[in-house]
């Protein structure tokens, strides 16, 4: 590793390449591979204002993937919930636009709701998360969102 003292952690829904991450996990001192589910990947401190390749910041992608409990777990530090990405869209956004309208899709959209995002943010359109919701049929999702 170029970077040997900067601590490299892996949470369990974040390893798209399962075999990989644990081989790096086994051959790198500073790599962790948390497969607890418990959270405690943070007491690393990471920086959850680091940009992916869309500038966006971690709870978007996770949003769009329905990853409920790290959506839960940072919406309790100071992450900014209303970030908006390069291509325009927020964690709101992103849960509805790249969702499927199940269970843990209208869970995230409200818990972000209750951390303060806000469904007002229109995309690059000029489309909000409810009206994608409507033109896709999420009925429980836009009905979260008429709250």
């Amino acid at each position: 590793s170029a970077y040997p003292s900067v601590p490299v952690i892996i949470p369990h829904f974040g390893a798209g390449f399962f075999r990989e991450a644990l081989m790096a996990a086994s051959q790198s001192r500073n790599v962790y591979l948390d497969t607890s589910s418990s959270n405690s990947w943070m007491k690393f401190h990471p920086d959850l204002t680091l940009r992916n390749r869309f500038g966006g910041i971690s709870i978007i992608p996770a949003s769009e993937r329905g990853h409920v409990d790290y959506v839960r777990r940072v919406v309790q530090t100071d992450i900014d919930v209303n970030h908006v990405n390069d291509l325009g869209w927020t964690a709101l956004l992103e849960a509805v636009i790249l969702g499927d309208g199940t269970a843990p899709y209208v869970e995230i959209v409200e818990v972000l709701l209750d951390a303060g995002a806000d469904p007002a943010i229109a995309d690059k359109d000029g489309t909000t998360a409810r009206q994608h919701a409507l033109n896709r049929g999420f009925t429980d999702i836009a009905r979260a969102l008429n709250r």
